[in-house]
């Protein structure tokens, strides 16, 4: 169980850390941070339905109706640690050591794969 704990505070902290480079990377360039597509596309929903659903989305600035938290880029911080954590669940949980390790790994190495190729063309 002890094991569980610790891969699930490491995708954890991964989520919360991917998640502040996302915003920073997001701050500096017009591309997204390619090692956190799914707390971006998320963190994007979350924005989105925030607005539609506790903001006023007729206001021209509807982007200050909604709580400090849901607004970008700190929703992105936010959806990235709940999505890595949740991932960090479900692999302690039902999916082996050497498979998670695995899938990892292939996550990685294509998302540099990805950045490579979108910095050289």
């Amino acid at each position: 169980m002890k094991r569980k704990l610790i891969y699930i505070a490491c995708f954890l902290l991964f989520g919360i850390g991917v998640g502040f480079v996302s915003v920073w990377f997001d701050n500096n360039t017009d591309t997204i941070f390619f090692l956190n597509i799914p707390g971006t596309i998320i963190g994007d929903g979350i924005y989105s339905g925030a607005i539609k659903l506790l903001g006023d989305s007729s206001s021209s600035q509807a982007h200050y109706t909604i709580a400090w938290i849901f607004r970008t880029p700190q929703v992105y911080v936010l959806a990235s640690g709940i999505f890595w954590g949740l991932l960090g669940v479900i692999f302690a949980f039902f999916v082996k050591l050497r498979v998670m390790l695995w899938i990892v790994g292939i996550y990685v190495l294509l998302t540099a794969i990805i950045t490579a190729i979108n910095y050289i063309f």
